[in-house]
């Protein structure tokens, strides 16, 4: 799936056993964050491999009880090319939150 350049919403729903519903909030958010993220062709969205690494990213974040929006932005931190220091620091900050929210 990867070395393609156009990856169908069924191949992504399919390697990441996620429902349309959850493939759709996921992009939803995104597109809040970084403007474009997927294209529409024929009426299916597509997506390059970064965007698919994007949604694989924050399903697993989510799946470590992440908020979608927390999972969002540190998804953007850490694909959409911040200083490498920043994108430690927030994260950092986000998993301090997390563990202070669970005590």
């Amino acid at each position: 799936m990867w070395h393609r350049e156009n990856i169908l919403t069924a191949d992504v729903r399919a390697a990441f056993n996620l429902s349309e519903g959850q493939v759709r909030l996921i992009v939803m958010a995104m597109r809040k964050r970084v403007g474009v993220f997927t294209t529409k062709v024929g009426g299916d969205l597509r997506y390059n491999a970064r965007e698919v690494s994007v949604v694989e990213f924050v399903r697993t974040r989510m799946n470590e009880n992440y908020l979608l929006d927390d999972a969002c932005d540190l998804a953007v931190l850490t694909h959409y090319g911040k200083d490498e220091n920043d994108v430690i620091k927030q994260y950092l900050l986000s998993e301090l939150q997390r563990i202070e929210g669970k005590e």
